[in-house]
């Protein structure tokens, strides 16, 4: 305890904009590591003064956001019709908002991301980068996106420290970066389920609703994105159904980018293939619980939360070999090559009515040690400290 007593309370500043304006894994990230740190923080109020801020210019025309302890609502003149004009041309909100920010936050250590790059003057900068795709793949992106990590990489030549969610995305942002291994200014965290995620019987009553049987489907979870590799499973997925498989495909996703024609020519919405929006976390749970198996076949993964998710419920588990997927899936389910068709084709046949195979990937993903979003708190609250100095 006299230790503990030592050590100076961090002061610590959480930005939540990213929630206003993006959805999906990103999002999903931050709003559990921010929760996980109030928990803690209520825990050990001696080692953590923790503040959330939503900056609602970095989300403009959306509500700002409630779980945000600090709002930081846009100047007066944006509030006038006529008057805001030249200051929208301008860029007037923007160009202040570090001004503004550090009179509101008063913090050793300002948790962001590109979407809302500013923070308070006498803070360390620490931000969140998951992977490099916009260098290595930028046609996976949107022209906004590519801004984004354009952003964050000026931050981090400027000094901005990084948090990531596995040791892979460390190795591989370190290099692109030219940090020195061990340096401490990039530190991986890790990732987690939310705790509510435990195996156990779906709702029938929201499997029903949606036309499903326990068991009975294949489940694909996140973005509509090109990264996620949706063209290449639905391709698939049309050879298995042709050569007598009776598992439909559910996919659970936000609104991406670039998947439209691709959803429309696979004949999504249809008996075979069926897309269910703005799934809540215990419509989720039960798709997780109630699935044959979890298919992630992403062409990478800076992490993998679905594939936390999966194992934290028990779910059988099929992932693709790329990115941090080795490192997170471990023993916890069947790893296979991205690009591989007949291989993905196989499994696909092997699953439902019970078979052993599926039998042995339940046990195996049953039998996953998982972190919990306390223990990544944990860390990434050392990495703050460490960062501040």
């Amino acid at each position: 305890m006299g230790l503990e007593r030592a050590v100076k309370k961090l002061e610590l500043g959480f930005d939540l904009s990213i929630l206003g304006h993006a959805v999906g894994g990103i999002a999903r990230y931050s709003a559990c590591l921010a929760k996980a740190l109030r928990e803690l923080e209520a825990g050990r109020e001696e080692l953590l003064d923790l503040t959330t801020v939503d900056v609602s210019g970095s989300h403009p025309g959306r509500e700002p956001l409630d779980e945000a302890d600090i709002v930081l609502g846009l100047p007066g003149y944006l509030r006038v019709p006529l008057a805001r004009r030249l200051p929208i041309r301008l860029g007037w909100e923007r160009k202040g908002r570090t001004g503004r920010l550090s009179r509101a936050v008063r913090c050793d250590v300002y948790h962001h991301s590109g979407v809302q790059p500013c923070f308070p003057r006498g803070s360390v900068s620490v931000i969140a980068i998951h992977d490099l795709t916009a260098v290595t793949n930028p046609e996976w992106h949107t022209a906004q996106t590519l801004g984004f990590f354009e952003v964050e990489a000026d931050l981090v030549r400027s000094g901005s420290f990084v948090l990531t969610g596995s040791s892979w995305a460390e190795g591989e942002i370190g290099r692109f970066f030219g940090l020195d291994p061990g340096g401490g200014r990039v530190r991986a965290v890790g990732g987690a389920a939310p705790d509510s995620f435990t195996p156990g019987t779906p709702d029938e009553g929201f499997l029903a609703q949606n036309h499903l049987e326990a068991n009975r489907f294949l489940l694909m979870v996140g973005n509509l994105e090109p990264r996620k590799n949706i063209p290449f499973v639905l391709r698939v997925h049309s050879k298995a159904v042709r050569a007598g498989s009776q598992l439909p495909l559910v996919i659970a996703g936000s609104a991406g980018w670039g998947m439209g024609e691709h959803m429309s020519r696979s004949g999504a919405g249809r008996r075979h293939v069926r897309v269910l929006r703005s799934v809540d976390d215990n419509g989720l749970l039960s798709l997780y619980r109630g699935c044959a198996a979890v298919l992630v076949p992403s062409l990478t993964e800076g992490l993998g939360l679905v594939a936390l998710e999966a194992n934290a419920c028990g779910a059988p588990l099929i992932a693709s070999d790329r990115g941090a997927h080795p490192e997170t899936v471990g023993n916890g389910g069947l790893l296979l090559d991205a690009e591989d068709e007949d291989s993905w084709l196989d499994v696909m046949m092997r699953l439902g009515s019970d078979h052993p195979f599926e039998r042995e990937l339940r046990e195996r993903s049953l039998a996953r040690e998982v972190d919990s979003w306390s223990d990544v708190a944990g860390r990434a609250l050392e990495f703050y400290r460490e960062a501040a100095g």
